[in-house]
């Protein structure tokens, strides 16, 4: 193992930079009390809530006591600074709220989808739909994926919970059935940390990604499709929103929603969808659309505090944040508070909705004519119930 710790100085602080070059290995560093000697008077700096972790490959966190001593040379005089920290030892994930990366430890699938995830569970046993960094649709995708999640969950949207993982040369070497395929053939995924989306499935729930019409309505949460297309619009989604249905008590389903790669532009940031782009498949899932409740989601839109967005992305691995994405991020929470903008939109996307209606029964009215001429008595529930497509990361790969 090789660490280097660099010391910086600031105004009334002083904070670690600490490198590890062993990938199993992820450290953080937070001092309890800082002592200057040599300062006419002595400065002591007490903070309550540091400490210092370092995770051991076998999954264990460690929190040691130890003293540094370190020199800072300053104009004309030298300084010297001790760091203390207090001794404790445990066997969990976390400890007074500060969480370590979770560590995969089992290749389940591949999945579908453009950035080739696959499925795969974690030492926390749960399973995980995994992202890799160096997917190949562009470099922006962990971070759309993560600040998406948490742009939804802001609005009060259902999404599933999402963490970043360890991932070590160890485990791909074991498994290289996770590696990816593309035009200049195989790509081995990088080491280190990667996205991970809690899955939702499993054994005895039932999970569903795609409805026949008549079961839209036994879904609790359809008015959130409306603002999920309101968020999505502003955040420039380049392709139709993505979701799964939970079968829940009753029969009710519930709605996640899933997929958040294509927000703000695209994955590699650039592109310019039409407001269209983002809408769900299925039409019929939008339920008409009064004037109060137009009022009633731009309400919501507008009453969301949007500045945990930017908090979270600071806590986000360095390598995930792109310019282009901050760029995109910044024009999306934009758009959200702008009021004017807002109203417009939700005008524009009421006639759409009415016209794609209106389309969509004439075009089910002329499909039902020609089976009923082509095959009389043909049931055509099965052709037409369904519609949508598999979502990306719940469908295994063929």
């Amino acid at each position: 193992m090789l660490l280097f710790v660099i010391p910086w100085c600031s105004v009334g602080t002083i904070e670690f930079l600490a490198l590890d070059l062993t990938p199993d290995r992820y450290y953080v560093w937070h001092i309890t009390r800082i002592t200057f000697h040599g300062c006419a008077p002595k400065r002591v700096i007490n903070v309550p809530s540091g400490m210092l972790w370092i995770r051991s490959p076998d999954g264990i966190l460690l929190r040691f006591c130890l003293t540094f001593v370190a020199y800072l040379f300053m104009p004309r005089k030298r300084v010297c600074w001790s760091a203390e920290i207090s001794q404790h030892k445990v066997c969990c994930r976390s400890l007074f709220g500060v969480e370590m990366p979770t560590q995969l430890v089992k290749f389940v699938r591949k999945l579908r989808g453009g950035s080739q995830p696959i499925l795969a569970r974690a030492a926390d046993e749960q399973l995980y739909v995994v992202k890799f960094g160096n997917n190949p649709q562009g470099a922006n995708l962990l971070f759309n994926e993560s600040v998406g999640t948490d742009l939804y969950r802001a609005y009060g949207l259902p999404v599933p919970e999402w963490k970043s993982l360890v991932m070590t040369d160890s485990f791909l070497d074991e498994n290289p059935d996770c590696w990816m395929q593309t035009q200049a053939g195989t790509l081995r995924p990088n080491a280190g940390l990667c996205f991970g989306s809690r899955y939702l499935g499993g054994d005895g729930i039932s999970l569903f990604d795609i409805l026949p019409g008549n079961s839209y309505k036994r879904v609790s949460n359809l008015r959130s499709f409306w603002l999920a297309w309101i968020v999505d619009v502003c955040a420039q989604h380049t392709d139709c929103r993505q979701a799964i249905f939970l079968e829940g008590n009753e029969r009710r389903l519930n709605a996640f929603f899933v997929d958040q790669g294509s927000l703000f532009g695209g994955a590699d940031g650039k592109q310019q969808p039409h407001f269209l782009a983002s809408r769900y498949l299925d039409p019929r899932i939008y339920q008409e659309l009064s004037s109060a409740d137009g009022q009633e989601l731009l309400q919501i839109v507008r009453s969301v505090d949007l500045g945990g967005i930017w908090r979270g992305v600071q806590t986000l691995p360095t390598s995930w944040v792109t310019g282009s994405a901050l760029e995109c991020l910044e024009r999306c929470l934009g758009r959200l508070a702008n009021a004017e903008l807002l109203q417009d939109l939700v005008d524009r996307m009421v006639d759409a909705d009415q016209k794609q209606h209106i389309a969509f029964r004439k075009g089910r009215s002329l499909i039902e004519r020609r089976l009923s001429i082509l095959c009389p008595g043909l049931q055509t529930v099965r052709s037409l119930g369904g519609f949508g497509r598999c979502v990306a990361g719940y469908a295994p790969c063929p």
